[in-house]
């Protein structure tokens, strides 16, 4: 995403960006991605008492989100129908697991505050 970003730069400037800008901005974006679909969770939520199949869908929102949509669009990565299949399992398994998990979290917390 940060090499995305920098490619409007004139070569010029980018080879002046330092590595340690570069990294910072890398951790930033990776942690916005992470942080923002969980905000949305807790604004948004479905009372459906399944933690599971809510982080499940959530988890996959962010997956069809960021690999039917924007990350190719931006060509990030290939399209999905370009993908293997190993390929989309994987990118599929991840964020259905954080998706579970930020839901587990959410209800935690929600459940000692109360």
């Amino acid at each position: 995403m940060v090499e995305a970003a920098e490619s409007v730069l004139p070569q010029g400037i980018r080879q002046q960006v330092p590595e340690t800008v570069e990294s910072a901005a890398a951790r930033s974006v990776h942690m916005g991605y992470g942080s923002t679909p969980g905000a949305l969770y807790a604004a948004l939520r479905p009372i459906t008492g399944n933690s599971l199949l809510e982080g499940a869908a959530l988890g996959l929102g962010v997956w069809a989100a960021g690999y039917l949509g924007w990350l190719p669009a931006l060509g990030i990565t290939p399209p999905v129908t370009e993908q293997r299949a190993e390929q989309i399992t994987a990118s599929l398994l991840q964020p259905a697991l954080y998706g579970i998990v930020t839901v587990a979290a959410y209800r935690r917390l929600r459940d000692l505050t109360r």
